[in-house]
């Protein structure tokens, strides 16, 4: 997931389709604001996320890996997003910026 501050946006949409990696992208409305100034400033927060993903529709059982992967930048929101999702999905914390995204797959995907 990430905002949808354009730069930010569409640096993520280009790291991620540019590496072949399958996943979809969830952006969250702050206004036009990125990841770090909407978490210091309230527009970005779990209630937030989890309320775009429940608009969405998205369908957990329909993916082989339930998962979220939150902008590094966002980490101190992952508690109350496990709470938040019940077990739909796991909460993962993802690197501060997206052009690390693939050495971070490599790490931590598939989640366990």
């Amino acid at each position: 997931m990430t905002t949808n501050f354009a730069l930010t946006y569409y640096t993520v949409e280009s790291d991620i389709a540019s590496n072949a990696i399958d996943a979809y992208i969830i952006s969250i409305n702050t206004d036009g604001i990125g990841v770090q100034a909407s978490v210091a400033g309230g527009q970005l927060n779990p209630t937030k996320i989890k309320d775009a993903f429940t608009e969405a529709d998205f369908k957990w059982e329909n993916q082989k890996y339930p998962a979220v992967v939150l902008p590094g930048m966002a980490a101190k929101f992952s508690g109350e997003l496990e709470d938040l999702f019940a077990g739909k999905a796991k909460i993962m914390v993802g690197p501060e910026d997206s052009g690390r995204i693939v050495g971070w797959m490599k790490d931590y995907w598939p989640p366990k």
